[in-house]
């Protein structure tokens, strides 16, 4: 590559940018959460439900300061949806969105 003025600039600039974003990284460790909810926690997403109803699960998450994976859990068993999915379920979904 042919050293120019514009690729040092350029350069300098992406390495600034990269520094300055993993300086503020917090690189820390976390504790992990429990995924399943408690009785208090169930009945404060089931309250928050009752509020805002049909509310996407990060939303309730930010609402409830909870992690998305104990709104999950803190929702009743009739409310919690999911489906199995193969390759050709998949494939046949990314395809109806084509």
């Amino acid at each position: 590559m042919k050293h120019t003025f514009k690729n040092t600039v350029g350069l300098l600039a992406l390495s600034l940018a990269f520094g300055t974003t993993a300086a503020k990284a917090d690189f820390s460790v976390k504790k992990a959460v429990p995924v399943c909810a408690t009785a208090k926690i169930a009945k404060k997403v089931q309250a928050t439900y009752k509020t805002v109803t049909g509310a996407p699960i990060p939303v309730v998450s930010r609402m409830t300061g909870l992690p998305e994976v104990q709104v999950i859990t803190g929702l009743p068993k009739e409310n919690r949806f999911s489906i199995k999915a193969t390759p050709q379920i998949v494939k046949d979904l990314w395809k109806s969105i084509d």
